[in-house]
């Protein structure tokens, strides 16, 4: 996107944030961008967000709440700030990870903060017409081609879980046609229109499962188990919408394998990371990834009530 459409997208978070009395937003404490924006790239891929927020007790139960029905934890916070918005990668409470690993952010907005000093921030940052896309961390040959694709907090926990020998994770095309088996053709009609690129993943993925001879009952398809009451193994997901229930589907709930689309298209290739589970023990030794990912998982806050 062109920086202009960039530097309005973190305008309308920042104003959101300067002007809230209410929770969720009254809860931030900073707002921060890192990325190729931060960088001053004329024309970034997405703006990188991140918000350091300090939840109450009656939001962390929100969002345990969130996590147990398979939804996104900060779903409003993201609503709050940006709304119905492209173009924003939001990341929560995850400044100490992006320091550690190397990735500078630049402060934005600070709890005490006017609207016009946030935005003076904004524009110190100069445009830099050399400035490309920032340097890759977290990286696996999975990874290839889609990084873009693939938000740096899954990155980072996928690789540390390759590292220790819990999952291997690959890059996959999935077959271009629709699934056979008449109980997952009829789930995905059902749920997307026929020109949905939804549709077409789920389709894709369906009929890959198929090959490996997994059935419609153990299959959990973006949020929903694709037969109602089943026990589900094998978790389908797009755009890493569902990634923070992932460590639970591994460990707690006995997942084999995710398949995620990073990206859905309405033609070519239809693309798919396979993280398949190795060793499960050392993956419950993780405790739902608590450096970098809390974000995912519903924070620490989160973890702790658990």
């Amino acid at each position: 996107m062109k920086r202009e459409r960039a530097t309005s997208l973190v305008t309308t978070a920042l104003t959101a944030v300067a002007q809230a009395r209410t929770r969720p937003l009254s809860m931030i404490d900073e707002i921060r961008v890192f990325g190729s924006f931060a960088r001053g790239a004329f024309e970034p891929h997405d703006v990188d967000l991140d918000v350091e927020l300090t939840p109450d007790e009656q939001f962390t139960a929100e969002m345990i709440e969130r996590r147990r029905r398979r939804r996104d934890p900060f779903a409003p916070v993201r609503q709050a700030l940006i709304g119905n918005r492209r173009g924003v990668d939001l990341h929560v409470s995850e400044a100490a990870t992006l320091h550690e690993s190397g990735i500078e952010t630049t402060l934005l907005w600070r709890r005490g903060d006017d609207l016009d000093t946030a935005l003076a921030r904004v524009h110190a940052i100069e445009p830099d017409p050399e400035a490309g896309r920032a340097p890759r961390h977290a990286m696996l040959p999975a990874f290839e081609g889609i990084d873009r694709h693939v938000p740096f907090a899954v990155r980072e926990m996928l690789c540390r879980w390759v590292d220790e020998g819990a999952v291997t994770v690959e890059q996959i095309e999935l077959p271009g046609r629709e699934a056979s088996g008449e109980v997952a053709r009829q789930t995905v009609e059902r749920r997307w229109i026929a020109t949905s690129v939804l549709r077409r993943a789920g389709n894709a993925a369906l009929a890959h499962l198929e090959q490996q001879g997994v059935t419609a009952e153990q299959v959990h398809l973006h949020g929903s188990d694709v037969v109602d009451g089943s026990d589900p193994r094998h978790f389908v997901g797009f755009r890493w919408q569902y990634t923070y229930i992932m460590h639970m589907f591994l460990t707690r709930w006995g997942g084999i394998q995710w398949l995620e689309v990073p990206h859905p298209t309405t033609d070519g290739p239809v693309i798919a990371v396979r993280i398949e589970v190795v060793d499960r023990p050392a993956l419950a030794a993780r405790s739902a990834m608590r450096r970098g990912v809390a974000a995912l998982n519903g924070s620490a806050a989160i973890q702790h009530a658990e």
